[in-house]
This record gives structure tokens, sequence and C-alpha cells, in this order.
């Protein structure tokens, strides 16, 4: 089943890419940088959230440590694309990278990969 989530995890980058650019071209012209950060991990997490409810009626888990597993698994995951992404594709520095993940200056997107972690886990004992 670890398998089939590893796999499951490709959707939630269109989801991603979306939200982005949902950001980038609605809400974001409103509000400032920050804010329009901030309200993007919502919607990423929320998006995030219905598709592994979804997830799990299609391809049930089967216990507590396989749900945490498949979390770990998409975090890595999410890692290694926006690492390579950002640093390769957009050639973006390390220090513009970990600039959202500095929860003291308000930005969310550590929360983001916590919760990413944790939905599989969440959704499977709901």
């Amino acid at each position: 089943m670890l398998n089939t989530y590893a796999i499951a995890w490709l959707p939630m980058v269109l989801f991603a890419l979306l939200n982005g650019a949902a950001r980038d071209k609605l809400y974001g012209p409103l509000m400032s940088e920050l804010r329009a950060h901030q309200l993007s991990c919502f919607t990423a997490v929320l998006l995030f959230g219905l598709y592994t409810l979804l997830l799990e009626d299609l391809w049930p888990l089967n216990s507590s440590g396989e749900a945490l597993w498949a979390g770990m698994i998409w975090v890595a995951q999410t890692l290694v694309f926006e690492l390579g992404l950002v640093l390769f594709v957009q050639t973006n520095s390390l220090e513009r990278v970990l600039q959202d993940y500095n929860l003291m200056a308000g930005r969310l997107w550590l929360l983001v990969l916590v919760i990413i972690g944790i939905l599989p886990w969440a959704v499977f004992t709901y």
C-alpha cells in the first residue's frame, strides 16, 4: 500500500502548482506577499486534506504505522521535488528557499510539511 501512496503523491504536485497559480494570478495581487503566502498555505492544506480523504476511501491504509510511513514518504517526496525545482529549474538560492520555512517571519510552509506528514495518519484514525 505504501507504493500506492507514494504514487498517489504525484497529483499533489498538480494541486500545489494550481494553488500557486491561483495565488499569483487571483488573490496575490490584492494583498501583501506574506498574506498571499499564508492564504496559499491554508488552501494547500485544505486541498491536500480533501485529497487524502479521497485516497483513504479508494485505497484504505492497513494500520496507523502504515499511515505514518505514507506521510513521511510524502514529506520526503515534497522536499526532494521542492528543492529540485527551486534550485535547479528556477535557479534560486538555498537561502531563498529556506526563507519560506521561517515561522518567526510568518512563513507557514514548515507547518504545511508537518501537516502533509500527518495527513494520512489523521485521516486513517478519523
